[in-house]
């Protein structure tokens, strides 16, 4: 299979860009992960503060609604960790997917590369078959171009 090489150069060119547009993807995806696992942690924190400032209220006498507003508030904060593990799990998904795009644009890459390159040795080799060939035209010219002198000069 030949290619021609302006052809083969675009493409990979073209492959580049794609492969670093996947990276760039692959990057948000994780900067993506990166914020939700620190919504993750800030919630957590929040949680401890707020359980800390309960257990402050009781130890200071603190009635039945000071209990029921924690409950409420426990319930609020389990659900935005629920919200907030579905939508890491998600990110993390999207990531790995990201991840696997650009391994495989990176293969294809690598293919095309490799084309290429042998490519380029068999217009090297070419090359060199041709210029050999040429010197033994030269060097068969100037023989009998010497012999006809030396022919004629007897």
């Amino acid at each position: 299979m030949t290619v021609e090489p302006f052809r083969l150069a675009r493409v990979l060119d073209l492959r580049g860009r794609l492969r670093a547009l996947r990276r760039l993807e692959a990057e948000e995806a994780g900067a993506a992960c990166e914020a939700l696992v620190a919504q993750s942690e800030a919630l957590r924190v929040e949680r401890e503060r707020a359980l800390g400032a309960l257990a402050a209220a009781v130890q200071d006498g603190g009635d039945a609604s000071v209990v029921a507003l924690a409950a409420r508030f426990e319930e609020a904060v389990r659900g935005r960790r629920t919200a907030l593990g579905v939508r890491l799990a998600d990110a993390r998904v999207r990531l790995a997917e990201r991840r696997t795009a650009l391994a495989r644009e990176r293969r294809e890459e690598r293919k095309l590369e490799h084309l290429a390159e042998r490519h380029r040795a068999r217009a090297d080799a070419e090359a060199a078959r041709t210029a050999e060939r040429l010197i033994d035209e030269l060097a068969a010219s100037r023989h009998a171009t010497e012999r006809g002198e030396r022919d004629r000069g007897e």
